[in-house]
Parts: structure tokens; C-alpha cells; sequence
């Protein structure tokens, strides 16, 4: 029996749904319906977007997972999770992660792409399938505990084998892994999970919705967590100069590139590092970065 928010779109026909959004979106978002055989990818629900609208707006984290709940439950997941490593924490005493969802706390601890200890950062987390999944850039992905995986690389397809016989043994039988992608995080993953019987072809319904209610709800807790309001705001000749920088350019060279000279180069470098709390200028590009303050 395949989850029930996804039996009721098993057989739409190809359709095309143009939809002038409401309060969040000012533009016309036209969201197509993918017939794949006699079964259809259907579009969004209104409800979807209602969600997506109301996560962006939640202030508070209980408010924030009563939404994200109700959001899972209607696709037919159980459960939902967000889990996010950073470059640099949102402030000087935080922690350099970010975990949120109703898994089992006990899955959680066990089994949770997050690690704590540092040579689990090393060893256990960048051998995670999961984390692994995110940062070859590549799509999201549906899974069931039989076996079945979307689309993945080879090695990782074998890899994920003993997670996935875990997951069953959770009770857990299939859902989505979600890679997503924010300025200061090195990796962050939404994933739906469900208890009742599902294949692939079944899940596939989810994953567009799935995929940007989950961009939502990372945007959500950035916003909740103050990170905006701790990115330095550098000028576009400092960008600019740390963007040279970055890619091995000399104070010198960077002051022919750009047209000036070479100690106004090094004074928006120093004007940079004062900013974003750094020495040196190896330090500074790479939280810059980190940052997505600039880009390579």
C-alpha cells in the first residue's frame, strides 16, 4: 500500500498548471506535469504552497515543525529531518550544525548524517552515503528499504546498502534524501521518510514539491538562526579585490587587473579581514567563501 498522499495523484494526465502565487511570490510560477508512461508527475497543490508560504513566515520552532509535520503527512511521510554541517557558526559560541525534524532521537544518534566527536567528522560523516550524495552536487534522490534507489552514483548505491537495511529495521520503508545547498554550510540534506509500503515509481509524485518545500524551510531556519545578520556586508571593491585574491592573484597583479594600485589593493584586503575577522589573506578568502561573499 503506497503512502497515502501520493495514491491520489497516480494517474493525472499531462497537464500544465499556471499559478499566479499568492503573498510569497509576486511572479506567475508555471509548474509542469511530466508524463512518465501511462503514470503523470503531477503539479503542486495548492496546500503545498500555502506551507511553503507559512514555514517562511513561522518564527518559532514548534510553529516550524507543526508545519513541516502537517506538509510530510499529506505527501505520506512520518517523518522529516534537516540536518546541515557549517563552515562557520551563525555566532562566535554556536555550534557549527544544524539538526531539525521528529525522527526517533534514538535513529537520530545512531544513525543521523551529523557527528559529533572530530575524528567522526573525519571518518564516519565524509564516508556517509548521505553527505557523500550532497557533495558530488548531485539530485534528490528516492529510496526504498527493499533495495530500490533513484538516481545516485554506483559506489554510493552500494554503500547506502547497510543504512537502508537499518532504516527498516527503524520500521522505516522509503522516502527522499534532499541535497540542498546556502551560504556556510559545507552540506545540508532534508529527508522524508515513510512507514508504509511504497516503490519508487510511487514516491516520484513528492519529490518536486518535497524539494522545495524543503529550500523553504532551510531559508526558514537561516533566517531564525540569524545568519543573514551576521554575514559582513563588504563593499564591491573588496569582493572584488577577494576574488582575485582567491584565485592566487598578487596584490600586485590584482592592482594591474583592477587599475589602481598595488597599496589600495592591500588596503581593501585589510578593510576585508577587519570585517569578517580574519588574519592573513588566505584566512580571509576562504571565509569569504565559506561565506558565499564571493565566488570562484
Amino acid at each position: 500500500m503506497c503512502p497515502a498522499g501520493l495514491r491520489r495523484c497516480a494517474s493525472l494526465p499531462q497537464c500544465v498548471l499556471i499559478h499566479e502565487t499568492r503573498r510569497y511570490h509576486r511572479s506567475t510560477i508555471a509548474l509542469i506535469g511530466i508524463a512518465a508512461g501511462n503514470h503523470a508527475i503531477p503539479p503542486m497543490q495548492l496546500e503545498d504552497w500555502d506551507d511553503a508560504d507559512a514555514i517562511l513566515r513561522a518564527t518559532a520552532p514548534a510553529e516550524l515543525g507543526r508545519i513541516a509535520t502537517r506538509f510530510a503527512q499529506r505527501w505520506g511521510y512520518d517523518y522529516h529531518g534537516y540536518s546541515a554541517r557549517l563552515f562557520v557558526p551563525p555566532s562566535s559560541h554556536g555550534p557549527d550544525t544544524r539538526l531539525f525534524g521528529n525522527f526517533p532521537a534514538e535513529w537520530v544518534q545512531r544513525n543521523g548524517a551529523l557527528r559529533t566527536g572530530e575524528s567522526e567528522i573525519n571518518a564516519k560523516e565524509r564516508e556517509d552515503p548521505r553527505v557523500r550524495h550532497v557533495r558530488a552536487g548531485l539530485p534528490v534522490t528516492s529510496w526504498t528499504v527493499s533495495g530500490g534507489i533513484g538516481y545516485t552514483r554506483a559506489d554510493l548505491r552500494e554503500v547506502a546498502r547497510p543504512l537502508l537495511r537499518r532504516a527498516g529495521e527503524a520500521g522505516m520503508t522509503g522516502g527522499l534524501t534532499i541535497p540542498l545547498a546556502a551560504p556556510g554550510t559545507q552540506w545540508a540534506i532534508m529527508t522524508f521518510s515513510t512507514r508504509q509500503r511504497c516503490t519508487l515509481r510511487e514516491l516520484a509524485p513528492s519529490i518536486a514539491p518535497s524539494l522545495y518545500f524543503a529550500s523553504c524551510l532551510q531559508a526558514a531556519l537561516s533566517l531564525a538562526a540569524g545568519d543573514e545578520s551576521e554575514r559582513p556586508a563588504l563593499s564591491p571593491r573588496e569582493r572584488e579585490v577577494l576574488h582575485w585574491a582567491a584565485v592566487g592573484k598578487t596584490s600586485w597583479e590584482i592592482s594591474v587587473i583592477l587599475g589602481t594600485s598595488e597599496r589600495t589593493v592591500n588596503f581593501h584586503l585589510s578593510n576585508a579581514a577587519r570585517k569578517l575577522g580574519t588574519r592573513g589573506r588566505s584566512a580571509t578568502c576562504a571565509r569569504a567563501l565559506a561565506l558565499a561573499l564571493i565566488a570562484l
